[in-house]
């Protein structure tokens, strides 16, 4: 079930981010991710429209919308490659007419992942937080 997040939902978020994050991105120290944690749910996820993906009573994943770009989607380590991260993108393109988002180069299955679902590369970029390269990626509903 897709559902709009609320504040009850930050620490769930906030965890399956982090966990996500490390293991996603193992070429940035995790120390970067856990200095990230306190922005993540006082700055950045109340200041998105975020849906939660819930299952088995319990989050699952996430996506966020803010102002034409998809800042993050993330899915719980236990329920990933089951279809969650197709379902919260397939939902928010019905949404949205357009999207855009980031991607670190060297993430290579997001990076597929979004080439699979009609994202297309339109720019690289050094990400100003943690100084690797981005692919920077735009959809546009047909």
């Amino acid at each position: 079930m897709i559902r709009v997040a609320n504040k009850d939902d930050l620490p769930a978020l906030v965890s399956i981010w982090y966990e996500a994050s490390v293991e996603a991105h193992d070429f940035i120290p995790a120390s970067f991710w856990q200095s990230q944690k306190t922005n993540m749910q006082e700055v950045y996820l109340p200041g998105a429209d975020t849906w939660v993906y819930y299952q088995d009573g319990r989050l699952a994943g996430f996506i966020c919308h803010h102002q034409g770009f998809i800042p993050a989607l993330f899915v719980d380590k236990a329920y990933q490659s089951q279809g969650i991260g197709q379902q919260l993108l397939t939902f928010l393109k019905t949404q949205y007419p357009v999207l855009s988002l980031a991607v670190y180069a060297k993430n290579s299955a997001a990076h597929r992942f979004y080439q699979r679902h009609g994202f297309v590369e339109t720019q690289r970029k050094g990400c100003e937080h943690s100084g690797e390269e981005e692919v920077h990626m735009h959809w546009h509903q047909a």
